[in-house]
């Protein structure tokens, strides 16, 4: 009986301090207060995008973004250029445990951009050249899912939308 006492006495006791450091262990998200990221997308509308996100506290962070815009073909060519900040406010975090993919967290953000875009546009001969110039200022809200692979590969989808 006495052999019973003490082992179930030296189970609690690991159990509770097993505990107590396994939750210390799972602090919460962000590992790095420091992110910097470049727009895979973006190559696809040839605009090479970069992004920097700094933590102010846990669950609040501060989007800076920049972008750069040059397509050319035979008709057109389009120079342009963006930049854009947000205030991201993470509703569900991830933990820091170290796994190969992982959740980061959930976030909703009010954004304003402000964009530039010369196009050159030479249709013919007989129309003759046409310039144009669009500058877009716009604010909204976005929300987006961030996760983390190999403990330094960050993947940020995003959908929002503004005036």
């Amino acid at each position: 009986m006495r052999i019973i006492l003490v082992l179930s006495t030296f189970l609690f006791f690991t159990g509770i301090f097993s505990q107590k450091s396994f939750a210390q262990e799972d602090n919460i998200y962000p590992k790095y207060k420091n992110e910097f990221k470049i727009g895979f997308f973006q190559f696809f509308t040839s605009t090479l995008h970069f992004e920097y996100e700094g933590y102010v506290s846990n669950r609040t962070s501060l989007n800076l973004s920049a972008g750069f815009t040059l397509r050319e073909d035979y008709e057109e060519e389009i120079l342009g250029y963006n930049a854009g900040l947000a205030l991201r406010f993470y509703a569900f975090q991830g933990n820091e445990r170290e796994q190969f993919f992982r959740f980061g967290g959930v976030y909703f953000s009010p954004y304003a951009s402000y964009r530039e875009i010369n196009v050159e546009y030479d249709p013919s001969y007989y129309l003759g050249p046409a310039n144009y110039r669009y500058q877009l200022i716009h604010a909204g809200v976005m929300g987006g899912v961030k996760f983390f692979m190999a403990d330094r590969l960050t993947f940020d989808f995003s959908l929002g939308g503004g005036l």
